[in-house]
């Protein structure tokens, strides 16, 4: 299937200053309603990554996650979320975070091991502070992270600037 990047462009919806003042909304969820842009992601995402060195896909709730997951499926590879909330009352690693309607992110403690090489994936990077954030949580726990990988990044809020004061490659399928 050929890539097409005009179709999945317009799937996308962008809404500066929403949900508030200063925050930008990137809304991905026709492209996973559209299982034609939908497979062109995964295709271009499986095509970038199947022959890295990652060995699990650690993915930001919740947006992320059809990509994440149906990545994770088609490269065989383990996949491990960071939550926005502790989900289970076993034990979490907990990382304080300033996000718009949570404070703190989690992995489950021995989640990810130290052999892991991480992709590190989230749907949109827009600022750059929850990849910062999560990042740091994959480390605490042992694991490498080999790059940051979203759908979407949004180079004029910073993200690219984040993910290169980590230290850690970004690639994003689109910038908008």
């Amino acid at each position: 299937m050929v890539y097409d990047e005009f179709l999945i462009k317009s799937l996308i919806s962008r809404f500066d200053d929403w949900p508030a003042k200063g925050l930008n909304y990137i809304d991905l969820s026709r492209l996973v309603s559209n299982p034609k842009a939908f497979r062109m992601v995964i295709d271009a995402l499986v095509h970038n990554y199947i022959d890295s060195s990652i060995s699990r896909i650690v993915a930001i709730e919740t947006n992320a996650l059809p990509f994440a997951s149906t990545l994770a499926y088609s490269l065989n590879l383990p996949l491990s979320c960071v939550r926005k909330y502790q989900r289970s009352p076993e034990k979490w690693l907990k990382e304080a975070h300033n996000g718009f309607n949570y404070d703190a992110l989690y992995i489950r403690e021995g989640e990810c091991e130290k052999t892991d090489n991480v992709l590190l994936f989230d749907d949109v990077i827009a600022t750059g502070n929850t990849i910062t954030t999560a990042s740091a949580l994959v480390r605490r726990s042992g694991a490498a992270i080999s790059e940051i990988c979203s759908i979407v990044a949004l180079p004029d809020s910073g993200a690219i600037s984040q993910a290169q004061s980590l230290e850690l490659n970004l690639f994003p399928l689109l910038s908008l």
